[in-house]
């Protein structure tokens, strides 16, 4: 498989066409997605943080 291809094969937009990844492949390819949760921030601390510098 060209690489190019490899990385459309999670592609939102694509998963819905007939035949283009098996559900077992999908199931495989999510797994070996890396884990990011610590990247993550709740909603509306990192949108007052910009607030409280323009405060001072």
């Amino acid at each position: 498989m060209h690489e190019s291809i490899r990385h459309l094969r999670l592609d939102r937009r694509l998963l819905t066409r007939r035949d283009w990844i098996s559900d077992p492949e999908l199931d495989q390819e999510l797994a070996a997605l890396p884990d990011v949760a610590d990247k993550g921030v709740p909603l509306g601390e990192e949108a007052e943080e910009p607030e409280a510098e323009h405060a001072e």
